[in-house]
């Protein structure tokens, strides 16, 4: 059975594009780290100790996209030794954000600048980890 990943971090991403939604990347950031507290029906800061827990036991990741642009497939692979803290695999995500929209370019060469809310990690039968995303 699949698992999601970090299905309770509520944080958007921010980019900051050069002139327009084509132009590439210039910074990419995320807003404050959140929880979902359902105690409170509602979001809270992260604590810096539920950030440095870990959240990925294994200590090789694969993220990936189905298809870019041409139809291929992009992976990025990351290490953490121990396993991947909240903190290090959201680091992951955004640098593998920052190549991945680049490749991504709709068919009018536009950057998915709309699709910015991270929903969690999804594992895929193949074992990789795809980026969920909301907008």
């Amino acid at each position: 059975m699949a698992r999601t990943l970090l299905p309770d971090i509520s944080v958007r991403l921010n980019m900051t594009l050069a002139d327009s939604i084509q132009s590439p990347v210039v910074d990419m950031r995320w807003t404050p780290i959140c929880v979902n507290d359902d105690d409170l029906d509602d979001i809270i800061p992260i604590s810096d100790e539920a950030l440095l827990s870990i959240a990925y036991e294994k200590e090789d990741i694969t993220l990936a996209v189905s298809a870019d642009t041409y139809g291929n497939r992009f992976e990025q692979a990351f290490h953490s030794n121990g396993g991947f803290t909240v903190k290090y695999l959201l680091d992951c995500v955004l640098e593998f954000e920052k190549t991945s929209r680049m490749r991504a370019l709709s068919t009018d060469g536009f950057i998915d600048a709309h699709h910015v809310f991270f929903e969690g990690l999804e594992e895929m039968p193949d074992g990789t980890f795809y980026v969920v995303w909301g907008s």
